[in-house]
């Protein structure tokens, strides 16, 4: 996602760079993946978007915050 690139038979465009700059590739089994696909196929509807945004920008490193901040 830093880059872009392709994935399987599919092109990916570059986005929001710098925070995937380090991005690792977590394990997955397959009860991570019924679990990730069940969690797509769910009605997200009535869910607050910013509660996503509070969620990530509280796991950034405290640095990393501040520098989006100024932004």
């Amino acid at each position: 996602m830093d880059q872009g690139g392709i994935f399987g038979w599919q092109r990916l465009l570059r986005f929001n760079g710098r925070f995937f700059a380090d991005a690792e590739v977590l394990p997955m089994n397959a009860g991570d993946l019924a679990a990730l696909h069940d969690a797509a196929q769910a009605n997200w509807q009535y869910v607050e978007p910013t509660i996503f945004g509070t969620l990530l920008t509280r796991a950034l490193d405290p640095k990393e915050r501040h520098r989006l901040a100024g932004r």
